[in-house]
């Protein structure tokens, strides 16, 4: 979810996630692609605990790679199972998150 403040003319949007958050590397991705069966349990398994995958742009630019026509959607069939957040991908901001405490660093 985003929440947007405004005061006066300044914006300010922070991003939150009040469910389970889980990161899929691109091989779970990749593995979704190209085996039906894998895919439909990994659909099954996040509609039973309603996570939120977390994307990085990193691992977005990967999946760009996949051209496959059946394969993108089975992946948009997982994609679509469950909500999502963008992940940091500045490691000194997780880093510096993580050191202060906050153990979210989303």
């Amino acid at each position: 979810m985003v929440r947007i403040e405004v005061s006066g003319s300044r914006y300010h949007a922070e991003q939150f996630c009040s469910h389970p958050v889980v990161y899929f590397d691109n091989w779970v991705w990749v593995d979704c692609a190209i085996n039906e069966s894998f895919k439909s349990s990994l659909v099954s398994l996040l509609k039973k605990y309603s996570p939120a995958i977390a994307y990085s742009k990193i691992g977005l630019l990967e999946l760009s790679k996949i051209t496959n026509e059946k394969g993108l959607k089975r992946i948009a069939e997982v994609m679509d199972s469950a909500d999502f957040i963008f992940s940091e991908s500045n490691p000194f901001k997780v880093i510096e998150k993580e050191d202060s405490g906050i153990c979210q660093s989303f």
